[in-house]
């Protein structure tokens, strides 16, 4: 769901069961005992997210939430936020000395600019593209939070 349109409850609390349910439960990366260790949210309370009956299911509360998107990373906020065509990422400034950063930053913004050498990006390019503007703003982001209370 993206554009003007506001969620509504349901949609959101299938948002949630979806993006739990792919990262924690019976053959995921987690097992809802691992979650509960790893966040202190008791293990009763995340069966609850994830009950298999959307009647049966519960709600989680905001920390709830907080806390299991930093435990997943990431890739579980984006698949939570996916719905209302928005994603998260990292605030967290990548290892290395700044010219590490710079390296990284120079050798996607040329992949950037090579897509485009000839005035137009085309579909063939799509992927490439995708995938050098998601690392420039994963370099960039840290940097532009610098000195910014956490």
């Amino acid at each position: 769901m993206t554009g003007g349109a506001i969620i509504t409850p349901e949609l959101a609390d299938a948002a949630i069961y979806r993006a739990l349910s792919l990262f924690m439960g019976d053959g995921r990366k987690f097992s809802v005992e691992d979650v509960a260790i790893g966040t202190s949210i008791p293990a009763r309370t995340l069966y609850g997210f994830v009950a298999s009956g959307p009647e049966d299911r519960r709600r989680p509360k905001g920390w709830h939430l907080l806390t299991l998107q930093q435990f997943f990373g990431v890739a579980f906020t984006d698949k939570l936020l996916s719905p209302i065509g928005q994603g998260g990422r990292s605030l967290e400034a990548e290892e290395g000395s700044p010219g590490v950063v710079m390296a990284h930053l120079t050798r996607d913004l040329a992949q950037i600019a090579g897509c485009g050498v000839n005035g137009a990006w085309n579909h063939t390019h799509e992927r490439q593209l995708e995938k050098a503007a998601d690392d420039a703003i994963l370099i960039l982001t840290p940097l532009s939070s610098l000195g910014h209370a956490k």
